[in-house]
């Protein structure tokens, strides 16, 4: 039993290595959900410019036209509110999509 376990744990510790290696962009991604705590999501409507920069695949500029669309044209539901903003791809609508509440 106890070598079982150890063959699993060498097959995912491998498995992850791999992962990382092709995309190491995955590192990012793990960073920040070790510093959320487990059941806290970000509400995109009153998220500050700092807060959305630390979202996955949101820079300075996209965190900018974020909050001046939410300005502009209220609160953001849904992922077609999303793609009105310029930049804001299915990549990265996908990218962001777990790491927020109340989207649709």
């Amino acid at each position: 039993m106890a070598l079982l376990f150890l063959v699993g744990a060498i097959l995912c510790g491998s498995v992850l290595q791999y992962g990382l290696k092709l995309n190491p962009r995955l590192f990012h991604y793990i960073d920040y959900m070790d510093k959320l705590p487990s059941p806290m999501k970000l509400d995109i409507n009153t998220a500050s410019r700092q807060q959305l920069i630390e979202l996955p695949d949101i820079g300075e500029t996209m965190a900018g036209r974020i909050i001046s669309f939410r300005e502009e044209n209220g609160p953001i539901k849904t992922g077609d509110d999303l793609r009105k903003i310029k930049g804001m791809t299915e990549r990265r609508i996908g990218n962001i999509r777990g790491f927020l509440k109340g989207l649709l």
